[in-house]
């Protein structure tokens, strides 16, 4: 999903410069790893807010513009008591006019659609309070650079009117495809290596010395 118009962008710009909420699913960006000539992209998500704030079956949380997604999916609990059977992943193109699967409220529909698909994570099961972890997430992608996207999380919250879903956007990094992007996994340079390398050469000969001196 790309965001590709300037009422667009100065929209978006202004849900996320708010930043998440705290009464929200908060995703945080765990690194990379190499995974064949794929890349690993491993994501920490927690629930946090006040009293009114639960996540329950059908709430759920978006990576926006996951470009190379392979299908690929892992899921470590972190402690959080959970497994990998409470959450499904969908691959699709979110669209806020209504696709009849996923709609957001604001300021997360502020994110305009896109052709690049995007990651949604739907949790099934028990009723959670926060704080609560939720896991750490990892998303295999195509892509071995990366670029900032949006993230979306919708949570319940209780109120004199009943339980209703409610939404917070803010950023996150995602793969790009873009060569000139900053590169997901940072190369060790040539220099640094060689010189562990000769490092470790010399610590295994001294070694060596002092077993014949004995």
């Amino acid at each position: 999903m790309r965001i590709f118009s300037t009422i667009g962008c100065a929209i978006l710009g202004l849900a996320l410069t708010q930043g998440a909420s705290a009464n929200s699913i908060l995703i945080s960006y765990g690194g990379a790893a190499p995974n064949g000539s794929n890349t690993d992209f491993k994501y920490k998500a927690n629930l946090a807010g006040d009293s009114q704030v639960s996540l329950r079956t059908n709430d759920y949380f978006v990576i926006f513009d996951f470009d190379g997604y392979t299908g690929n999916f892992s899921y470590n609990p972190n402690g959080s008591g959970l497994l990998a059977s409470n959450f499904s992943v969908s691959y699709v193109d979110t669209t806020f006019a209504g696709n009849g699967l996923f709609t957001l409220l604001p300021p997360a529909s502020a994110v305009f659609n896109g052709p690049t698909k995007d990651i949604v994570v739907t949790y099934t099961g028990t009723t959670l309070l926060p704080p609560k972890q939720l896991g750490i997430f990892t998303f295999t992608s195509t892509d071995s650079h990366t670029t900032t996207v949006p993230y979306a999380g919708v949570d319940t919250r209780t109120s004199t009117t009943g339980a209703h879903q409610e939404s917070n956007s803010d950023q996150v990094l995602g793969p790009s495809s873009d060569p000139h992007a900053p590169p997901a996994i940072t190369p060790v340079p040539a220099s640094l290596a060689g010189g562990l390398v000769l490092l470790i050469g010399l610590g295994f000969c001294g070694l060596i010395g002092r077993a014949r001196l004995a």
